[in-house]
């Protein structure tokens, strides 16, 4: 589940970002980090259409035998093809197995979730599919 402190809304605002969540399973040919959670926070000038942030977050992995990836990360909010808003976070990983590695976060709000951009309170809560990706 993400998190926005305050609200999202249709115009730019400082803004605090949290989300929590599953990782997995994951498709590739490493075997060791298969799946696991990741926390990452942030904040930055943002709305439902668009801006940017900055923060900081980690991936446990489920595999005892690996160790938890630590990253940091910038990104913001962009529309994709058929006018659905994404918050993209891309940053690097700084500790752990996956140190040095890229990585790519995505988040699509739903039309419905995109609603709640035009009321006093704005956006605060967005819960589904997270995207992942190491490279």
């Amino acid at each position: 589940m993400t998190t926005y402190q305050p609200g999202l809304t249709l115009i730019q605002r400082q803004v605090t970002v949290s989300a929590s969540g599953v990782v997995g399973p994951c498709v590739g040919t490493d075997t060791q980090h298969t799946g696991g959670t990741i926390d990452f926070q942030g904040q930055g000038q943002l709305s439902c259409t668009g801006g940017n942030s900055s923060g900081s977050g980690v991936i446990n992995w489920s595999n005892p035998q690996t160790s938890a990836s630590a990253f940091d990360f910038s990104g913001g909010v962009s529309f994709r093809p058929g006018g659905v808003s994404v918050l993209v976070l891309t940053g690097e990983g700084r500790a752990g197995d996956l140190q040095g590695a890229q990585i790519t976060v995505e988040i699509a709000l739903s039309l419905t979730e995109s609603l709640q951009c035009t009321t006093a309170e704005g956006l605060s809560t967005l819960s589904g599919p997270l995207s992942v990706q190491f490279t």
